[in-house]
């Protein structure tokens, strides 16, 4: 666990890399790619921030990277440019997305089926 010999002030400087490196490469898509370009495992991204729990400034970085994440995969399986199923593999095992079904009956007979974000 050598790695985590990184300062607190080294940690937040990388994250604040990976998320100006996100906001530059619109076709990054996946929170790994980002740390295989660091040659780091996206394990580490988990330890680190369990180290550095109360900084602010790495938590709010990571939850920006993942919220950028999160739309974009939205937006490009909307505009057809990644595979619909790709895009809810990977909302419903990164980012907490499930299939939420609500079947309503009407009075006048027609049903309706709604399927939600959690």
């Amino acid at each position: 666990m050598a790695k985590l010999k990184r300062s607190e002030e080294e940690v937040e400087k990388l994250f604040k890399r990976l998320y100006i490196r996100l906001t530059r490469d619109k076709s990054i898509l996946f929170y790994g790619t980002l740390f295989n370009e660091e040659t780091l495992d996206k394990t580490y991204s988990s330890e680190l921030r369990h180290k550095f729990k109360n900084n602010k400034i790495i938590s709010e970085y990571y939850k920006r990277t993942k919220g950028l994440l999160e739309s974009r995969i939205v937006e490009n399986a909307a505009r057809g440019k990644i595979n619909p199923v790709f895009a809810m593999f990977n909302l419903k095992n990164n980012y907490n997305w499930q299939d939420k079904r609500e079947i309503k009956q009407q009075n006048d007979g027609k049903m309706e089926i709604v399927i939600n974000k959690k």
